[in-house]
């Protein structure tokens, strides 16, 4: 209902793909949001946290997010029509001109199948963020995954937008194998700004959720994978089921009794009906924001002085050597520029509500507040503590058993685990103790025994049943393989770096 929406009143006709090598061409470049942990552990040092030593240097621990980023991203030069391949001449030269030549708002776009090389005097500065993040199988695993590595690209597909930011940072431009080009504008602006605007002046969370809804599915709708559809088919008798089932298009069978059975099979004929090359150009732009903020503000303000120490999709986590990120914003307008600080308390000396909600600016997660410790196991796990109280994420855990189940102690100890506390068994048998104890106690023994497994509580559905489901699972995994982690197990090195040749 949303894309309608957006159709009717941004009034565009977007042409869809009929050139199946340009259809792949574009499914190749469709990468998500990149979530990395490259430091692993800090601890802040400031007169803002409790055990502040002022013997020892100072730091800080910044937890910034981008406001709005896939917004932000549907406001720029969006592709919609006029997809052809570019018939001029394909030679480096050549196409560094036609790049050079582009911006932001030009009425013609590009998407580009390049070769890049990484420098290697580039590998020490670009560490903790590479470029051209790409979708790659990394060591000892099986499964793709989004990662941002130092290793040359070949037949990498790219917004020229993003290729031109790589470019201008020191990336090689080695070799051009296609470009396709498209007339672009910012036709989603006007809806995107008109939700914007609408959050703004909601009265209450659902109408503030509602319309931030609105603009995700749009998003959501332009990234919509047809290729992943199956059809379902429900059958009473067998001669029908064994016609189904030698189908080539059969996928599975979910066999419910012996006169019922539901068939799954791949469509007949996929029709790719959907705009996915605005999905492509979104994610590669809301990348550029990420990558301009990093190094154009926050290293070019601290140089040497600044560590990422985790990103996740629109969020950058920083250690910082400084005394107060807030004094040294109030004393470098630049940065100041890029920050919302609409959140923090009214009496903070960098309050302001002049950027407020403002897409592509950047707000503190943590309101102003100092975070004491941050430990990172790996993406998508990670625990801090915040004036006290402790935020732990970890995906694929039940929210109760992080509640009531795991600690930033926890965290720590996992990732300076030497590997003697405990084996796979041994710390399987501890969780089931654990739990059984929190179950008829309603607490656990403060002296409990170190594990990285939890017992798992969830609902799931079977053939239409509901069924209480326990499994003990690995909650605490400090194995990330996004990265190389070093010895210590808190500093990493980007794949590709030329320390691990």
């Amino acid at each position: 209902m949303s894309f309608d929406c957006c159709l009717k009143i941004t009034e565009v006709e977007l042409e869809l793909l009929s050139d199946y090598d340009q259809l792949l061409m574009t499914e190749a470049a469709i990468r998500g949001g990149l979530t990395q942990a490259s430091m692993r552990y800090a601890q802040a040092n400031n007169n803002k946290v409790p055990d502040y030593d002022s013997s020892k240097p100072e730091s800080w621990i910044a937890y910034l997010d981008a406001t709005n980023l896939y917004g932000w991203a549907m406001c720029k030069y969006m592709p919609k029509d006029g997809f052809k391949w570019y018939e001029g001449n394909l030679d480096v030269e050549n196409i560094l001109k036609l790049l050079e030549s582009s911006n932001e708002k030009s009425k013609i776009g590009f998407s580009l199948e390049v070769d890049v090389l990484y420098p290697q005097s580039l590998h020490d500065e670009h560490n903790e963020l590479p470029y051209l993040p790409e979708r790659m199988v990394p060591p000892g695993s099986k499964i793709k995954k989004l990662i941002a590595n130092l290793q040359h690209k070949k037949k990498y597909v790219v917004h020229y937008m993003a290729l031109k930011q790589a470019l201008k940072a020191g990336l090689i431009l080695e070799k051009v194998h296609r470009v396709l080009q498209f007339n672009q504008s910012p036709w989603l602006q006007k809806y995107i700004e008109l939700n914007t605007k609408m959050r703004k002046n909601a009265l209450n969370d659902f109408e503030r959720d509602f319309f931030k809804l609105m603009n995700n599915a749009v998003f959501g709708k332009t990234m919509e994978n047809v290729r992943s559809r199956l059809k379902m088919k429900l059958v009473s008798d067998e001669k029908t089921c064994s016609k189904l089932i030698n189908r080539n298009t059969f996928k599975d069978i979910t066999i419910y009794n012996e006169n019922l059975a539901l068939i799954h099979l791949d469509v007949d004929e996929l029709k790719f009906d959907k705009p996915i090359y605005v999905g492509f150009a979104i994610l590669d732009i809301s990348k550029t924001l990420i990558y301009d903020f990093h190094y154009n503000s926050m290293v070019k303000s601290y140089g040497s002085n600044i560590q990422l120490m985790y990103t996740d999709t629109d969020s950058l986590i920083y250690y910082i050597k400084t005394s107060d990120f807030y004094a040294d914003l109030l004393n470098n307008p630049d940065l100041l520029q890029r920050m919302d600080t609409s959140n923090l308390p009214i009496n903070h000396p960098c309050y302001c509500v002049d950027r407020k909600k403002l897409p592509g600016t950047f707000t503190d997660e943590t309101e102003g507040q100092a975070i004491t410790e941050f430990v990172a196991l790996r993406a998508k796990s990670y625990a801090y503590n915040l004036s006290g109280v402790e935020k732990i994420k970890a995906k694929g855990v039940k929210g109760h058993v992080v509640k009531n189940h795991m600690s930033l102690a926890d965290h720590k100890q996992c990732l300076l685990w030497d590997g003697t506390t405990v084996d796979s068994d041994t710390g399987r048998g501890i969780a089931i103790k654990q739990f059984e104890l929190f179950k008829s106690t309603g607490h656990t023994s403060s002296t409990k025994q170190y594990t990285p497994y939890r017992v798992n509580i969830s609902l799931r559905y079977f053939k239409h049943q509901m069924k209480s489901i326990s499994t003990v699972k690995l909650a605490s995994n400090r194995s990330d393989d996004k990265r190389i982690v070093l010895e210590n197990q808190i500093n990493t090195l980007a794949l590709g770096h030329y320390n691990l040749e």
